[in-house]
């Protein structure tokens, strides 16, 4: 209420004299009414903004955020027409404010002096030294690159007592955001016991931006274990995602996934245990590179049904090896249980090939019948979780007929009454081969120059041709004896022969000379025989063909086992031979030496020069060339490989030489006789080191040889090692390294060759700030001390190859 005060008479002087006016009441009473208001007209608030911050920071594109907003009162007086203004960034889209009594949404107001959206809140009276928070939801903008906006607060009340701190800024950043969302299904979903189920997962994106490096983690419970990361088969974007697991963390890695499109993979996992009912599992989707918009979708959960079963296998093999016809063949039935509950009422069924004739089966605890083909066996009880049992069954092998083999299977399967999930291994079946009761012998022949390394070119007559005869036995029985006859051309002469454990001797007949030769050994099935060689000298021109025969063809022995397959017995060879009478003959000679024999360290090169030349006779026609350099070696790790280049006066490198890997070869063509080729084959480093022998050879292919003996010739070149240590890498583990935390840095080197280096040391140099040394190793040796006046490491390696 006003006061009523009663004031004397004012004094009144020159400087205050009363108005004209008024002197005519100088002498009437006058009163003076002051009215004094109790605090409302002159007290003073001060509101302030004391907190302005935002909830995220940086925040998704298109996200939603909010700022929280401490309106104070500073002052003990209560405040009247208080305010509280929130401008919006421009681009950003109001969603709510909390205090919806005193705070609204006042939408675009452009104005002279204010063109934005904002939040008002507007209280009548504000308490004195009190605080009030204010949550704005806004939804931010969809800018494609980072940005910094900012929000302002301000807040005023009547009379305000310190406009200074009446303002508050917050600087809120925007970047790339997706709106990712997961759902995940199961399939078989009811799943039985011990089966594998199949997790589907179908990654979309809302927006605003591409979604990029994609992660999927998923804990599976206990029950079920990681198995395989695609479905079965592979199926829409399997082939996009990887997936692994960690024990029961299974982590998935997929594509960029666009605006508005789904990415759908699988993943499969194994019920591995004896727990049934619902599992529950959840998985998670987020993004290494751009920020979630919306995390309320980013996980979905899936119950899986899990009902009791078993996984029931069988696997058959044959124990008779080999199996021969008209005898006992074995076989073996491996039944498992591999679930978590017992399987009941288990049935195995075996089924022969018609022929067969069951003689016995053997098993513990099972019941078993049988006719002359088909084996039925019934466990007497339940077969236990994790139980492994074994059913033999002896047959007798059919009359298979046939010369040589044939192939025969046979099938099983299993069954039970108990649910079983995954009935791809309940059954199986066996092939194998069923072999004619003999000792199948095969021989193969070739025949060329005795001194011909190549293996071209034809004989000049009178000289040696060898032929090389290989005996295989294919069994089934070992074969006892083995002989081979090798019946002779009439234009040749029986020499010697050569192989071990072969014994031959010479028949001379009205149709030539038959060489008989006795193996001294036992030929187990599938072995070779050593290689017999067979010596004999051309008489005439002519092509010299001849035929060898093994397991009682062409007069030889019979194996005690007989070779009943008779078609692999004998194999023919032949070579032709020339004469200086008709088709001429020729002696071609190879001379071979080197500039430099012995290459140090310090030389990087060397070169061959041959002389090939028809010293006499005919023309040597189509006169082949080769030359292998043992110092060659392929390139590595950027090392090049050794460098081969040639030069000569009469052919042409490229068209009638090629050098392929080290390998020289080139095509003379004719050489009348006098006619020689020099030729230089010019070595580069990188080479192999050691003493190594270089062979050069020319020989004709249509013009016999009447010297074979200098159709070659060699050279020893000893190279000086030479190796090439590099230094790969220098990683340090954790980068950047931390004060105060332990680093590790790993040196990769490596030795590109060619030859092993010796005595390797590595240093490894510290600088800049000062560090505690604790541990270095090469290996599991350690390295020599560090030297921490010089802080320098060093570890002596040895020898690299």
């Amino acid at each position: 209420m006003p006061r009523l005060h009663l004031a004397p008479l004012p004094i009144l002087t020159k400087g205050n004299a009363m108005p004209n006016r008024t002197r005519h009441h100088l002498f009437a009473p006058l009163f003076f009414v002051t009215l004094l208001f109790s605090g409302a007209l002159f007290a003073s608030g001060d509101m302030q903004p004391v907190r302005f911050d935002d909830t995220i920071d940086p925040v998704a594109s298109n996200g939603e955020y909010a700022y929280i907003i401490t309106l104070k009162n500073n002052k003990a007086d209560t405040a009247t027409h208080a305010e509280l203004n929130v401008t919006i960034p421009e681009g950003f889209t109001f969603v709510s404010v909390d205090d919806n009594d005193s705070c609204s949404y006042t939408g675009h107001t452009p104005s002279e002096s204010n063109d934005s959206d904002r939040v008002e809140c507007k209280y009548s009276t504000f308490p004195g030294s009190t605080a009030k928070d204010i949550h704005v939801t806004l939804r931010a903008t969809t800018v494609d690159t980072p940005a910094v906006f900012e929000a302002h607060a301000t807040a005023s009340c009547d009379n305000d007592a310190n406009t200074a701190n009446n303002s508050e800024i917050v600087k809120t950043t925007i970047k790339r955001g997706a709106d990712l969302n997961l759902t995940k299904i199961s399939y078989p979903n009811p799943a039985i016991s011990s089966g594998i189920v199949t997790y589907e997962m179908r990654v979309g994106n809302a927006g605003p931006h591409p979604a990029t490096g994609i992660v999927l983690h998923d804990p599976l419970p206990g029950v079920l274990a990681f198995f395989a990361d695609d479905a079965s088969p592979a199926d829409q974007n399997d082939s996009d995602w990887t997936c692994d697991n960690s024990g029961q963390n299974v982590t998935c890695t997929g594509p960029t996934i666009g605006v508005g499109e789904t990415s759908v993979f699988h993943f499969r996992v194994r019920i591995s245990g004896a727990d049934t009912g619902i599992v529950t599992n959840s998985a998670t989707v987020s993004s290494e590179d751009v920020l979630e918009v919306n995390t309320t979708d980013n996980t979905d959960t899936n119950d899986l049904n899990i009902t009791p079963g078993t996984d029931l296998s069988i696997d058959k093999s044959v124990l008779t090896n080999p199996v021969i016809e008209k005898q006992n063949v074995t076989f073996n039935l491996t039944v498992k249980n591999n679930g978590y509950f017992p399987a009941e009422n288990v049935v195995v069924e075996d089924l022969l090939m018609p022929g067969y004739k069951v003689v016995e089966v053997n098993a513990t605890r099972w019941i078993c019948q049988h006719t002359d083909t088909n084996v039925t066996c019934t466990k007497d009880d339940n077969l236990s979780a994790g139980a492994e049992e074994n059913i033999t069954i002896t047959a007798t092998a059919p009359d298979i007929s046939k010369p040589q083999a044939r192939t025969d299977e046979n099938n099983v399967s299993i069954s039970s009454t108990t649910k079983d999930p995954t009935p791809s291994n309940n059954s199986d079946r066996v092939i194998y081969t069923v072999w004619t009761d003999q000792a199948d012998l095969e021989l193969t022949k070739t025949k060329q120059a005795k001194t011909n390394p190549d293996g071209d070119g034809p004989l000049a007559v009178v000289d040696t041709a060898r032929s090389a005869i290989k005996v295989h036995n294919h069994g089934p029985r070992p074969a006892s004896p083995v002989q081979v006859v090798d019946v002779l051309d009439e234009n040749e002469t029986y020499v010697g022969y050569a192989g071990d454990d072969w014994n031959c001797s010479e028949a001379n007949t009205s149709t030539g000379q038959i060489i008989t030769c006795d193996y001294s050994k036992t030929l187990a099935m599938g072995a070779n025989a050593p290689v017999l060689y067979i010596d004999t000298n051309v008489t005439a021109e002519d092509d010299i063909t001849n035929r060898a025969c093994t397991g009682g063809s062409g007069n030889s022995l019979e194996p005690d086992k007989n070779d009943t397959y008779t078609a692999n017995d004998c194999d023919g060879a032949s070579i032709g031979a020339t004469s200086e009478n008709k088709s001429g003959v020729a002696d071609l000679r190879v001379i071979k030496t080197t500039d430099d024999a012995d290459i140090t360290t310090s030389e990087s090169n060397f070169t061959y020069h041959i002389s090939v030349k028809n010293i006499e006779g005919n023309t040597s026609k189509d006169v082949k060339f080769r030359d292998r350099i043992p110092q060659y070696i392929a390139a590595y790790n950027g090392r090049p490989a050794t460098g081969i280049t040639l030069s000569s006066d009469k052919i042409t490198v490229g068209t009638d030489c090629n050098i392929t890997n080290g390998l020289v070869e080139c095509n003379y063509g004719d050489m009348e006789p006098g006619k020689e080729i020099n030729i230089s084959i010019t070595v580069t480093r990188p080479m192999r080191n050691n003493t190594r022998t270089n062979t050069a050879s020319a020989y004709s292919t249509k013009t016999g040889d009447t010297n074979r003996s200098n159709n070659t010739d060699s050279v020893d070149v000893t190279v000086s090692d030479i190796a090439d240590i590099e230094m790969v890498s220098k990683t340090v583990t954790p980068n950047p390294v931390l004060a105060g935390t332990e680093a590790t840095y790993v040196l990769t080197f490596r030795n590109n060759g060619p030859a092993p280096a010796k005595d390797v040391n590595v240093s490894d140099i510290f600088s800049g700030e000062p560090f505690t040394f604790l541990s270095a190793q090469h290996g599991t040796e350690s390295c020599d001390p560090y030297d921490e006046g010089n802080r320098t490491l060093r570890c002596a390696i040895g020898e690299m190859a």
